[in-house]
């Protein structure tokens, strides 16, 4: 491949972690642009960006519709390939905003040469016109660099530390979590759950943040504190309302050899065959059934031969995929 600024990697309003490390790994230069609807400053910007660079690959990061729509635009002046990683919100929508800010521009995705999805799921329910299964391939999210050469504030002895990543987004059911682990403590107090991020974006979550000494709000943590909680951590829980979506708290859990609890969705267990333990996350009961498995020793013991197996297979199994994707466009 081409190296330089051959490659761009474009993305508008929130920059994905798959994105950075898909980035990282192909050698393509990012160029991302916090803007808002109607993205008129993202868009002007992203022009003159394409004229000063002249790119002979643009991968693009939706689900910004318009980034479709002003890339697909430009490719029949500027003639470069066009690659769209698509996430999940791109084709499915929950929320009507959703809907109206991206079925609009769903068509546009013709214009693409190669279009990237996230796995298996998603590409057997939305990618139905022949046109674009020709063009369609999954590439499943890279996990991340953890380094487990870490201090050890969160080491405690005879504590089972469960985390709980999250971007305290709609479709995660902490709620549901904190109830069920308020129940767990009652029989276990030998376990602390970690809750990391902005819990402020979801207000009436206020309640829950003195209510007990086992369950631990962190707020935002630099990236060292927490790959620290990570590695010292014993449980990541990865838990999603929603359908067709990895998640990213998921990846880091691989990467960091951790026993995962999650989602009973199809596409999660399509992907994690092993390491893993399915609760229903709209079901308090259940997530506490899932939370008592994980507080035995000998399962987390199984888990963990199980989820550093499955990182090698998954690994490997990443290298396939990212090698077709560099043939396919050494000869587009």
């Amino acid at each position: 491949m081409t190296s330089g600024t051959s490659k761009i990697f474009i993305a508008w309003r929130a920059l994905g972690t798959r994105t950075k490390e898909l980035a990282r790994i192909l050698g393509i230069k990012v160029v991302f642009y916090k803007d808002f609807p109607p993205y008129i400053s993202a868009a002007i910007r992203t022009v003159l960006a394409l004229l000063r660079l002249r790119p002979k690959i643009v991968f693009i990061q939706l689900p910004q519709g318009p980034l479709l729509l002003l890339v697909a635009f430009l490719k029949k002046f500027l003639r470069f390939i066009l690659i769209a990683d698509v996430h999940t919100a791109f084709l499915y929508h929950i929320k009507l905003k959703e809907k109206l800010l991206n079925k609009p521009f769903m068509n546009y995705l013709k214009n693409c040469d190669i279009i990237i999805l996230h796995n298996e799921e998603i590409r057997r329910k939305f990618i139905m016109e022949k046109e674009l299964q020709k063009k369609a391939m999954v590439i499943h999210d890279p996990l991340p660099k953890i380094c487990k050469d870490v201090q050890k504030r969160y080491s405690q002895k005879g504590v089972i530390k469960f985390i709980y990543p999250s971007s305290f987004a709609p479709d995660e059911p902490i709620e549901h979590v904190i109830q069920a682990f308020l129940e767990i403590i009652k029989e276990n107090p030998n376990c602390i759950l970690y809750i990391t991020g902005n819990w402020k974006r979801q207000r009436q979550l206020k309640k829950y943040i003195s209510i007990s000494k086992n369950i631990v709000f962190t707020g935002f943590l630099p990236r060292k504190n927490y790959e620290s909680l990570l590695i010292n951590s014993d449980v990541v829980i990865a838990l999603t309302r929603r359908e067709y979506t990895f998640l990213s708290a998921a990846a880091e859990g691989l990467a960091a050899e951790k026993p995962l609890l999650l989602s009973s969705t199809r596409t999660l267990r399509s992907i994690f065959k092993k390491g893993a333990i399915f609760v229903s996350p709209i079901d308090a009961n259940d997530i506490k059934r899932g939370l008592k498995l994980m507080l035995r020793d000998d399962i987390r013991k199984v888990l963990l031969n199980e989820i550093r197996e499955f990182k090698r297979e998954y690994i490997s199994m990443l290298k396939k995929e990212l090698n077709i994707l560099q043939k396919l466009i050494a000869y587009t």
